[in-house]
């Protein structure tokens, strides 16, 4: 009875479907490599479809075969819409897992809470909204933070040197030889420096 009531109901609902199956979304819009990727559907379409567990105790089944993904999740469609519980954003969300770089292909369905998942090939889903492409790519290359090299440190050294010495540091040599050791200190030929300034 269970079933001619669901395969009744998906022959009603597909003929009421205009504007229908719900939009389907790809989170985050840029996926990169590592990143969890995660697919979702907005509920609050007409018919509204509210995600429940199968009487299983299962609320999805994901099944991915190479680059093509199909997710199918258990849930019971209301027309019209009312209030299921769902807070705004809308979307409901399902993690597709991390995924290895390349080109991917997904597509949401939808079966009734007396269906098991996987879906058995003798029963029937209904897709939730379009095929949808994503790609994963690379992670972002990094790029090195530009540092001062020995020899601009040199030159900077020596800019200061020449204006102290200008100054009345040049009439105490402690003072010259503590502001060349700091300068100095924070990179690792300062000692082979000091060492040659005493």
């Amino acid at each position: 009875m269970k079933k001619l009531i669901f395969i009744l109901s998906l022959f009603f609902l597909e003929s009421s479907f205009a504007g229908f199956p719900p939009m389907t979304d790809i989170m985050p819009d840029e996926v990169r490599t590592g990143q969890e990727v995660f697919i979702g559907y907005d509920p609050l379409q007409d018919p509204c479809l509210e995600a429940l567990p199968n009487f299983e105790g299962l609320t999805e089944y994901i099944e991915i075969n190479g680059n093509n993904i199909e997710i199918t999740i258990s849930g019971l469609g209301v027309s019209p819409c009312l209030d299921i519980g769902v807070e705004n954003p809308p979307y409901q969300y399902y993690s597709l897992g991390v995924l290895p770089e390349g080109e991917y292909t997904v597509q949401m369905y939808w079966a009734d809470t007396s269906t098991p998942l996987p879906v058995p090939p003798n029963l029937n889903r209904l897709p939730l909204g379009e095929l949808l492409s994503f790609s994963v790519l690379p992670p972002p290359s990094t790029q090195a933070v530009p540092s001062f090299s020995f020899f601009a440190t040199i030159i900077l050294a020596l800019g200061i040197i020449m204006i102290a010495s200008f100054k009345s540091l040049r009439k105490n040599k402690k003072i010259f030889s503590m502001m060349i050791f700091i300068i100095f200190s924070s990179n690792t030929h300062a000692k082979r420096f000091h060492s040659l300034s005493s």
